[in-house]
């Protein structure tokens, strides 16, 4: 898997069932693997974009973007 997501990525658990859906852009290092899961273990649930961005609140890629009008 490339460190710099290219396209959204949606982790599964073991039974196949999802654990949170990463971004365009998202930098997958060891380090927020790990807290993934470490956050996965503790809630036992989906973890969605409000867990993701309290996770890592100085990722870029979780931030709302700017569209510039036509």
């Amino acid at each position: 898997m490339p460190k710099i997501l290219k396209e959204p990525k949606v982790l599964t658990d073991f039974n196949n069932d999802a654990v949170c859906i990463l971004p365009i852009g998202f930098d997958l290092t060891d380090d927020k693997w790990n807290k993934i899961w470490a956050l996965h273990e503790k809630l036992n649930r989906f973890m969605g974009h409000e867990e993701l961005l309290e996770l890592f609140p100085n990722d870029e890629s979780l931030k709302p973007k700017k569209i510039k009008p036509k």
